[in-house]
């Protein structure tokens, strides 16, 4: 068995794939703020509300498959195999060589592929057949606008083979996650946005050409950014020797392993879409716009959460699976403390900002072509959806480290059951909130459930790995202080500043004062002591002593 790192070397380890997690991320994420600042000021609010309802479904079976069920499932079954061997932590470990494991692996990933391709082939095919009746199901009758069904049905029809894309690359994800190899990772989600930035221009005309709607240029994107990110993984795949060609074997160890894994998560992917569709049948009885304002709030709230929340749990998730395989809990619940730490220093300054910042942050975004043509009741209307979803950007960064830690201890049956008490808490709200409310009501009825989720997986880890509360709240207490100044600044300068216009100074002076911002908290934070703040500046003045000692 190879050996097993040190604590420190371990953590070293997982700074570095987190910072290039984030740096993917975040490219990937700027990438994706333009494009939808191109599809907001490319199509009308009737033509994104269809196919924002359509992308939905497909978007979050790919969040659930590639983020979710799959990847909680593949992850710890792969480095089990990967460190003993074996595919279940109960199994014999032999006592060969560590080529001996990666023979073992290869062995396990062929029998998954072939597994997985049996489920997403015919899935696929199902959803394209089915796609009328879905769109039903999701959205009604669209209150009697028999075009807008049609588009939407159209939409999802094209769509639905995403998840086919998607779910193969989750496969590939969970092997290159157990190695720590992360590169490929980082950066394949930034090709899905390339290739809708492409749509407009390459896709639109010839759709348009044929007699199609223009917005089906859209969903030829999307297909063609699905397939772009699962090459993406190949090149570091084959270098791995990770590229086995497909077996259909459902009695191998680890196809079992993962079955039993998964059959809780793929319970919580059916929560989760009756989450879903419950909230696009409430989006689509709302006015006109309500899909389209909602889903541009959400794609604003996303660029932090994709950086925070994602790079900071994958980041530790190998070293976090080890530790808990090992039965080192000490171990564990300093990574977890480590985790959540790191989740409150990002993420609760990046939501203050965006509950108090978000009428100037909005034009930035979206204020061109034809969603300027919606004047300031444009803006307002994703503003008021972006006050709530802000609240869900922290409030998420502490659930994805939670539910990373059950993955890691192989319980995917405790995140299903929080999920359950989690949609019964959002079906509640939204069903309250969704009439004075509006679209800002279904985000707040997220956000409400969210704290729900954050409540019960925090009061159930213990079983698991020990929560180290004490050296987690004071941070947050800190950052807390620390983002109070953000908040006070930025509704002064909402107030009192030109930050409203049309022209191009305005959108560079928000932009200025968001960067301003952020260096007040990083100011605030490093007199408060946050430990987070000091570790980033020791790094960087690391390196900037040894470029002046190269130079």
């Amino acid at each position: 068995m190879p050996d097993t790192p040190p604590p420190s070397t371990r953590g070293e380890r997982a700074n570095a794939r987190m910072a290039l997690l984030a740096v993917g991320t975040l490219a990937s994420r700027v990438l994706g703020m333009l494009r939808e600042t191109l599809i907001a000021a490319t199509f009308t609010v009737a033509e994104t509300d269809a196919f924002f309802l359509a992308w939905r479904i497909p978007n979050a079976l790919r969040s659930l498959l590639a983020e979710g069920a799959l990847s909680t499932a593949f992850v710890p079954v792969f480095s089990s195999t990967l460190e003993r061997g074996t595919a279940a932590p109960g199994e014999p470990s032999p006592d060969g060589p560590a080529g001996e494991h990666h023979d073992a692996l290869r062995e396990a990933v062929a029998r998954v592929r072939g597994a997985s391709l049996a489920v997403l082939v015919p899935l696929s095919v199902l959803g394209v057949l089915f796609a009328r009746p879905l769109t039903r199901l999701l959205a009604g009758d669209f209150r009697g606008d028999a075009a807008q069904f049609e588009l939407a049905s159209t939409m999802l029809s094209w769509l639905f083979p995403y998840i086919f894309f998607m779910g193969s690359a989750a496969v590939g994800i969970g092997v290159l996650q157990s190695y720590g190899r992360v590169a490929a990772l980082a950066f394949a989600p930034a090709l899905l946005n390339v290739a809708f930035l492409l749509a407009p221009f390459a896709f639109v005309p010839v759709a348009v050409k044929l007699g199609l709607p223009a917005v089906t240029g859209l969903a030829w994107g999307a297909l063609l950014g699905g397939a772009l990110q699962l090459l993406a993984l190949v090149p570091s795949l084959r270098r791995l020797g990770m590229l086995p060609r497909p077996v259909l074997d459902l009695g191998h160890p680890a196809v079992r392993r993962i079955a039993v894994l998964m059959g809780p998560g793929l319970l919580g992917v059916a929560i989760y879409q009756v989450d879903v569709v419950l909230s696009n049948r409430l989006l689509a009885s709302l006015p006109h716009g309500a899909v389209s304002f909602f889903n541009y709030a959400q794609r604003v709230a996303d660029i932090p959460q994709g950086i925070l929340i994602l790079s900071i749990a994958n980041g530790f998730l190998p070293d976090l699976c080890r530790a808990v395989s090992a039965g080192d809990r000490g171990d564990a619940s300093r990574l977890l403390g480590r985790m959540l730490r790191l989740a409150a220093f990002a993420s609760i300054p990046v939501a203050v900002l965006l509950a108090t910042f978000g009428e100037a942050l909005v034009p930035v975004i979206y204020g061109y072509g034809r969603f300027r043509e919606l004047g300031p009741q444009g803006v307002a209307e994703v503003v008021s959806s972006l006050r709530w979803q802000s609240a869900n950007v922290a409030l998420l960064a502490f659930v994805r480290q939670l539910t990373a830690t059950y993955s890691a201890a192989q319980d995917t049956r405790t995140p299903v059951l929080v999920s359950a008490i989690d949609l019964g808490a959002f079906i509640a709200l939204a069903l309250a909130l969704r009439g004075p409310m509006g679209h800002a009501g279904v985000a707040a009825a997220i956000t409400g459930s969210t704290l729900v989720q954050l409540v019960f997986l925090a009061l159930w880890i213990s079983r698991r790995v020990p929560l180290p509360w004490r050296e987690v709240t004071p941070t947050v207490l800190k950052v807390l202080v620390a983002s109070a100044p953000v908040a006070a600044l930025s509704r002064v300068a909402v107030a009192s500043l030109p930050l409203h216009g049309d022209g191009f100074r305005p959108k560079l002076l928000a932009v200025a004062c968001a960067v301003g911002l952020g260096t007040v908290y990083l100011l605030a934070a490093w007199l408060l002591q946050i430990e987070e703040v000091a570790a980033v500046l020791a790094r960087f003045t690391r390196r900037l002593r040894r470029r002046r000692g190269t130079a």
